[in-house]
């Protein structure tokens, strides 16, 4: 099933930047979440993966919290950005690292928290001994909103 337009943009909105979708959807809790989390992949985390699933791995790489707002995130109709660079550690030790292909944006800090949103990393990234892996402005997600199919 896709959504319109409108819809996509306000869930985006309210998942990206705690905008409430009005009659729908609040962001006025206790303690709303106000960051989100990066992280690179080595292999698709699928549907079900949590964050951990075939998360990257080495020594000073840890996820990427950005600021759940306009100041990170911009969106444009049904299309995320973020609105800086996100750059992970990088690998001062070589032990680790390999070929990223996917990045998602979850919940948790670290552990195996929910995958919000993923993506696919192309080029691929292949990060090893003195590299600092990023993620540029440019890098998208689309929330579906295509009738083929449906």
């Amino acid at each position: 099933m896709a959504m319109s337009n409108d819809f996509a943009a306000a869930l985006a909105k309210l998942i990206f930047q705690g905008t409430a979708i009005a009659g729908i959807a609040s962001n006025a809790t206790a303690a709303p979440k106000d960051r989100l989390y990066m992280a690179l992949h080595t292999g698709n985390p699928g549907a079900a993966g949590k964050q951990s699933v075939s998360e990257l791995a080495y020594p000073e790489y840890a996820r990427v919290e950005v600021m759940r707002t306009a100041g990170g995130w911009s969106i444009v109709g049904n299309v995320v950005r973020p609105v800086a660079p996100v750059e992970f550690p990088g690998m001062v030790t070589n032990v680790g690292g390999g070929n990223v292909t996917h990045f998602t944006v979850g919940e948790l800090a670290a552990g195996a928290g929910m995958v919000y949103m993923r993506g696919t990393v192309t080029p691929n990234l292949n990060v090893g001994w003195g590299d600092t892996p990023r993620l540029l402005n440019s890098t998208t997600l689309t929330l579906v909103t295509d009738d083929d199919g449906v």
